[in-house]
């Protein structure tokens, strides 16, 4: 957890030592005093599956070893964490979580009663103790704990505080070593920096490691008057110094009295040992975690949450948009319930999407001209041709008042849409196999039905009309034809009778006046038909 050397930009930065006891303690605070929304009863406390600390897949074995053993279970965000680190060769893992929970209540003095909510989680392969409480009052008493006895022995511990959930770590370079613990926290944790927490120099360094709120580390803080660039932590994996084995340090070796080559891993190498360094990170021709080895350092946890949700970006726009319009017609609706069922059963290209959509904004841009609609059917009818063979599958039903068919072998519509197969009450063959219609569909369709017969027997006494009216014309002549036959003189125009015809459904139609003014007449009643055709 804390204690590794780090490294800026490729800069190697000396072992962590933040000073005095409680780590990380004031920024754990001042992040606790930040939240408004924190429950007033404890939520219980429950360990979940381990995290994914390090999600980065990597070809070598013994780092992915050391990765997934290193990984911690997650606890609860709003608890504060202690980070126990024994000496003197304690080995978490041979002494087990029961005797170290009984053990820790011990040495902090704590009751049982007091101590239900906590959590003891051992981490064997960094050899160290994470304690998670809810109890600020708890968090102090694992804080001044010395020692831990297991058995008839005691070991040494080291405790300090972690710093809190969903925060970053940055750093920054070149401060004054006169400059004190008390002159850094008035230099930085002031109203210009609004997001940091908590500052801690690195040992007797002149590089400081800064906790800022969020998962952000900003570019540049103020120190005092002076504005210097801030660069984000990284951490190096721990390499044992004493043992040679990777994961811990030095100061929490289980096994410290047992040697092992830090060039070529072997156990208890003779004092003339000569070898050929490996590196147990990438398998290099250098030592473990050395200068030159690109796999030393850690990756860190705000880079991989920003990669997590860049992915699940990228993953939620690749999803194709699902067509919806509320004001369209009933044809279209209805095309677009059948595209829906379509995109089911097959994949939709990109290209045929966009065109459809711009094909359908056209239409219902230009709603009402003559240039819109035929291009719109003719669509239609190649959609219902290209997707003959995939109706045939079974569809089941949807509870989005869709209708759906079924049939073995269902011949392609000809020259006709899905709607109007729903006029026509489905084809032979087919079936309802579930869905139901919805009510304003039906209305609109049986007031549709009630408007065409009411067309059609005006279009069919219209040409009954016209029909008689040619028949007339070319039986009568007019007068100036007949006069210019016999040779006399064309005669004064007389009234003529008016001829009444009935009509064909029994109402006496129309009277038409059969006379010069017959041709006049006539193109009128074209006129009219036209009209009422178009």
């Amino acid at each position: 957890m804390e204690g590794a050397a780090v490294v800026m930009e490729r800069d190697d930065l000396p072992p962590e030592d933040f000073g005095e006891e409680h780590g990380w303690r004031s920024a754990a605070v001042k992040k606790h005093s930040r939240r408004t929304d924190a429950s007033a009863t404890e939520r219980a406390t429950t360990c979940g599956d381990a995290g994914g600390y390090f999600s980065a897949i990597r070809k070598d074995l013994n780092l992915n070893k050391v990765i997934k053993s290193s990984r911690m279970p997650r606890l609860p965000s709003e608890h504060w964490n202690i980070i126990v680190r024994p000496r003197g060769g304690l080995d978490v893992q041979q002494t087990g979580s029961a005797r170290l929970g009984r053990a820790i209540a011990v040495a902090a003095g704590i009751a049982p009663e007091l101590a239900g909510q906590d959590v003891v989680c051992p981490n064997a392969m960094q050899n160290i103790i994470v304690i998670s409480t809810a109890s600020r009052a708890n968090a102090d008493s694992y804080l001044r704990m010395r020692c831990l006895t297991s058995g008839i022995k005691q070991y040494e511990i080291n405790t300090y505080e972690a710093a809190p959930h969903a925060t970053c770590k940055g750093v920054i370079r070149k401060i004054d070593i006169s400059e004190s613990q008390t002159d850094l926290e008035k230099s930085i944790l002031t109203d210009r920096n609004p997001s940091a927490l908590g500052v801690k120099r690195i040992k007797n360094s002149e590089t400081v490691v800064i906790v800022f709120d969020g998962y952000k580390v900003p570019n540049f803080v103020y120190f005092g008057m002076a504005l210097v660039r801030c660069s984000l932590y990284h951490r190096q994996h721990e390499c044992c110094y004493a043992c040679g084995r990777l994961g811990h340090r030095a100061d929490v070796c289980p096994t410290p009295d047992e040697a092992v080559c830090k060039q070529c891993g072997i156990s208890n190498p003779g004092e003339n040992h000569t070898c050929s360094p490996k590196c147990g990170l990438c398998g290099g021709p250098h030592a473990t975690t050395d200068k030159s080895c690109k796999q030393r350092f850690q990756l860190p946890f705000i880079v991989r949450r920003r990669r997590r949700e860049r992915r699940a970006e990228s993953e939620r726009r690749s999803q194709p948009s699902e067509p919806a319009s509320a004001d369209v017609g009933l044809t279209q609706h209805a095309e677009a319930q059948a595209d829906d069922c379509d995109s089911s059963q097959r994949p939709r290209s990109p290209s045929r999407s966009s065109a459809r959509s711009r094909s359908r904004s056209r239409g219902r841009k230009d709603e009402g001209s003559s240039e819109g609609r035929p291009r719109s059917r003719s669509k239609s009818r190649r959609r219902s041709k290209s997707r003959g063979r995939s109706r045939s599958r079974s569809r089941t039903g949807d509870p989005q008042g869709k209708v759906h068919f079924q049939g073995e072998s269902e011949p392609a519509l000809q020259g006709g849409t899905w709607a109007d197969r729903v006029r026509s009450g489905g084809r032979p063959g087919g079936k309802v196999t579930g869905g139901t219609a919805p009510d304003q569909g039906l209305e609109e369709l049986n007031q549709l039905r009630k408007e065409n017969a009411e067309m059609r027997s005006i279009i069919e006494s219209l040409r009954a009309e016209k029909a008689e009216l040619r028949r007339t014309s070319k039986s009568q002549p007019t007068p100036s034809s007949a006069s210019q036959l016999s040779g006399s003189p064309s005669p004064q125009p007389t009234e003529v009778p008016m001829v009444v015809e009935a009509g064909p459904s029994g109402n006496p139609a129309k009277r038409k006046a059969v006379s010069s003014s017959a041709e006049n007449v006539q193109a009128k009643a074209k006129s009219e038909i036209t009209e009422t055709l178009n």
